[in-house]
């Protein structure tokens, strides 16, 4: 049937040592064949490349090369492939060098890279609502992997309950133990449902009992390599200067990999619990922080209901032969199906690591910056204020411990913003005050931030009582790493002004600076929301409120900042003292949920409800209208709010630069507000 082998009988030519061969994949359906140009000195793991490069034929790691001995194929073992030369193994047909077979036969054993080639493992994958779908692109390349065969204790039965929308993205996308990483991509993938309006019935609430056969564990995370293609896309990106680049990247390449799988076959048996009940209302609802994580549920009003239990046969298979349908399901048979490797599958992801994570250290660095900063965190909570009118209330936050520990870390550059709403309602006739509460940051170096909470109320008699606020607050900053990414077009800029009067004294009562970016006040909303802060607190500042605005400079498409500080120990405006304005730049977020609001022709923005925190600076769209002008959220209203100086002389910069009158107009003065809730 065969000829002979070449051996150490065949004369090789030095001169010539590439020939044609004719490549035979035996176990092939149908059997096939392929003829090449090959070099018959080079070893078996540089043909196994050649071959593979070739998208026309069949070789991968399924097929492994032959010596064919005593009328039969030996298998040459996959690590044995680089001791072992083409020429000791190929078979000549005649006597002379134009019939040289080679022949590849089905792989009885299998390795890491025949399960990588088997199940794609070093593609990314993405989650959705119904399944775990691997990418069109290949991400990485597995260069070696800790395989770690399971045995008996594989095997096992148990039930998957689905108690809430996140519980089922998890375990329908194969993920069964916690991950500090895993949160984020659940968040993507419910939030992906929502953006395509897709309800979610949990009407139904569904368990499965399972039979699982679990063969070798496979844990790679340490031996991905990016591929050529994907890094360029990724360099691409970055010259582009453009976040939504990434995205695409995501959509191409997958979001995350999970770097340790496990291997084998699962049959799910479905068991049904029907509540008759007629859902009014459905839908998800949830609150981010800055690492991506969540807490949400799922929200009904329904009629009183009844539950009835079935239990069905085998409806879904992972790994093993699958039948022609299930009602010919026979579990024996497909339990011994899974004696053969070539029918595993992956039925347990775990370890997920987002894309951009495992590219090198330089390239994570430069898609962070381009990404630009994040609301890493938010929160709203209430507090009761003792009205102390000199004397400032300092609040410590409640930040959980894994948003104090990025705060801390220099690269992620972060910085906090606050608002503060007095939810008192005002009463019948209410008798127009100056009162508010004055909002400003305390971050000592190396130290959590904290607030520094004014009240510029005098209390007396029985009022002299606590007051109840609401207070708002955000962290923002780069991400510390790539596994968080949960939007890629929110995108942020945070501008620092260094703010120390002292060796400027025609400035020292109040200060103007420009903004470092071009504002079209033509074709943009007004971008910014300022806050100042403080390094100290000490008898210096203590009594210090410090007022902030913004104007507009038509003629050099600039915004610039305008800062002033009130004593309420002296009752008058005094030198700034040194300090900070932080101002948040949006460039790019959801257009309804920042804007300007006008006053038109009064002191005050009315709504119908009573407000939640927004975080709001006052406008002026010319720059000598600027002006110390405070503003005021009080329950269902904004208000502006000007004091009164009670400084006896003629040096206040303030009061001698104008005698100032509050003029109303929707033309000069605006209200910036930015409400990152506003779609909670």
């Amino acid at each position: 049937m065969f000829g002979y082998m070449l051996g150490n009988s065949f004369k090789v030519n030095k001169s010539n040592k590439v020939y044609k061969v004719t490549v035979n994949y035996t176990h092939a359906k149908p059997p096939t064949s392929f003829r090449y140009d090959l070099n018959i000195n080079e070893k078996l793991s540089k043909i196994r490349i050649i071959l593979e490069d070739d998208s026309f034929n069949q070789m991968n790691n399924t097929f492994s090369f032959s010596n064919f001995k005593a009328n039969k194929f030996i298998e040459i073992r996959q690590k044995d492939e680089d001791h072992v030369k083409l020429n000791e193994i190929i078979v000549l047909n005649n006597s002379d060098d134009q019939d040289i077979q080679l022949y590849l036969i089905k792989s009885s054993t299998y390795d890491w890279r025949f399960l990588n080639y088997l199940c794609k493992l070093d593609y990314g994958r993405t989650m959705t609502f119904n399944k775990n779908e691997k990418a069109d692109e290949r991400a990485f390349i597995m260069k070696n992997c800790e395989m770690t065969i399971i045995g008996a204790v594989g095997c096992g039965e148990g039930k998957v309950e689905f108690n809430s929308v996140e519980d089922r993205v998890i375990k329908t996308n194969l993920f069964f133990s916690s991950n500090i990483n895993l949160q984020n991509f659940v968040n993507l993938a419910i939030l992906g449902e929502r953006a395509k309006n897709v309800k979610t019935n949990f009407e139904e609430k569904i368990s499965y009992h399972y039979t699982e056969y679990g063969k070798v564990s496979l844990e790679f995370g340490n031996f991905l390599e990016p591929t050529p293609k994907f890094i360029k896309e990724v360099e691409n990106a970055i010259n582009l200067k453009d976040p939504k680049k990434f995205k695409q990247i995501t959509e191409k390449f997958g979001q995350f990999i999970p770097t340790k799988v496990i291997l084998g076959g699962r049959a799910y048996y479905r068991e049904l619990e029907i509540l008759e009940k007629y859902t009014k209302e459905n839908g998800y609802k949830g609150s981010m922080n800055a690492c991506g994580t969540t807490s949400s549920g799922i929200a009904s009003q329904c009629s009183n209901s009844k539950s009835n239990f079935y239990k069905t046969g085998c409806t879904k298979l992972i790994g093993g032969a699958h039948p022609a349908s299930f009602k010919e399901f026979d579990e024996n048979a497909w339990i011994k199906s899974l004696k053969d490797f070539r029918n595993w599958d992956c039925i347990e992801f775990q370890k997920p690591v987002g894309i951009f994570q495992l590219l090198p250290n330089h390239l994570r660095k430069l898609i962070i910056s381009s990404l630009g900063k994040k609301i890493l965190y938010s929160n709203i909570e209430p507090h009761e204020i003792p009205i102390t009118y000199s004397e400032p209330q300092v609040i410590k936050l409640d930040i959980p411990d894994d948003i104090s520990e990025i705060f801390r870390i220099k690269d992620t550059d972060c910085s906090i913003f606050a608002t503060i709403v007095d939810t008192e309602k005002p009463k019948l006739f209410y008798k127009k005050t100056n009162d508010f509460f004055s909002c400003q940051v305390l971050c000592f170096p190396g130290a959590n931030p904290q607030l520094i909470i004014h009240c510029t109320k005098k209390a007396t008699g029985d009022e002299a009582r606590k007051r109840k606020l609401n207070i708002g607050w955000m962290i923002i900053g780069y991400y510390k790493d790539l596994n968080f990414i949960t939007d890629f077009d929110v995108q942020f800029k945070i501008a620092k002004i260094d703010i120390n009067t002292t060796s400027n004294s025609s400035q020292s009562m109040y200060y103007k600076e420009y903004l470092d970016f071009e504002y079209n006040s033509l074709t943009n909303k007004v971008p910014c929301i300022g806050i100042p802060v403080l390094e100290k607190l000490d008898s210096s500042n203590k009594s210090l409120i410090i007022g902030h605005q913004f104007f507009d400079n038509h003629g050099i498409n600039r915004i610039g900042s305008y800062t002033f500080s009130y004593c309420l120990e002296k009752n008058h405006y005094v030198n700034l003292p040194e300090f900070k304005l932080y101002t948040l730049v949006i460039l790019n977020y959801d257009p309804k949920t920042y804007g300007t609001l006008y006053f038109g022709q009064k002191s005050y923005i009315e709504f119908s409800d009573p407000l939640k925190p927004r975080y709001i600076s006052l406008y002026f769209t010319n720059e000598n209208n600027c002006g110390p002008i405070f503003l005021r959220q009080k329950f269902n209203r904004i208000n502006m709010k000007h004091i009164d100086c009670k400084h006896k002389g003629n040096d206040c910069f303030i009061c001698s630069d104008k005698a100032f009158t509050l003029k109303f107009s929707n033309e000069q003065i605006e209200c910036i507000y930015f409400d990152p809730h506003k779609n909670d």
